[in-house]
């Protein structure tokens, strides 16, 4: 006969609700949860999964994406009655999305990440950044249909821009540069 695993035991907690509260959370649309009682145990699992290192990352990208589509899709529909367009909203939206996925599946350390824990961390950090600075690239110039005020995204991502054309072997002397003040703090005097 299999062992068969007995559900731990429910215990009854009783918890005080403002009026605001309380009508909000019957307002709440559950999957699967009609009472009160039910709606507070999906919240509960909803928080759950969403804890650092909680999940694999498809699924916490799942989780990020619902939670990103209902602002993307009131912004499509308002677009529409405006006659309005951006690949702005969406594009980073969905970055962002995918950059707090990717995090919280990474952050499953115990205690301290370890030095591979971090530069993994780092990395990936980076790897999303540089996309999410490509799709801001990619809006800025694009054509005149890809942003609501083309204007004040011009006044954000010029300046960025600068930075990016900066002569790479520039850069490499500004690393080697900090490099050796580096090794200098750290030496001690007299050796």
């Amino acid at each position: 006969m299999a062992n068969k695993r007995k559900p731990a035991a429910s215990r009854p907690v009783s918890v005080r609700l403002n009026p605001e509260e309380f009508a909000h959370l019957e307002s709440l649309e559950l999957p699967g949860a009609r009472t009160a009682g039910q709606k507070l145990r999906a919240l509960l699992a909803s928080a759950r999964e969403l804890s650092p290192g909680a999940g694999d990352y498809p699924a916490q990208l799942a989780r990020m994406q619902a939670q990103v589509q209902p602002i993307i899709q009131a912004a499509r529909e308002a677009e529409h009655d405006m006659g309005l367009r951006s690949e702005l909203v969406p594009r980073v939206a969905d970055s962002l999305a995918e950059a707090v996925a990717w995090l919280l599946t990474q952050a499953a350390w115990e205690d301290t990440p370890d030095r591979e824990a971090l530069d993994r961390l780092e990395a990936g950090l980076a790897d999303r950044s540089a996309a999410l600075a490509r799709h801001l690239f990619e809006v800025y110039l694009s054509g005149d249909s890809a942003a609501y005020d083309r204007s004040a995204l011009a006044d954000r991502v010029a300046p960025v821009a600068a930075l990016a054309l900066l002569d790479p072997g520039q850069t490499k002397s500004a690393e080697k540069t900090g490099k050796k003040n580096k090794n200098k703090k750290g030496r001690k005097k007299g050796k």
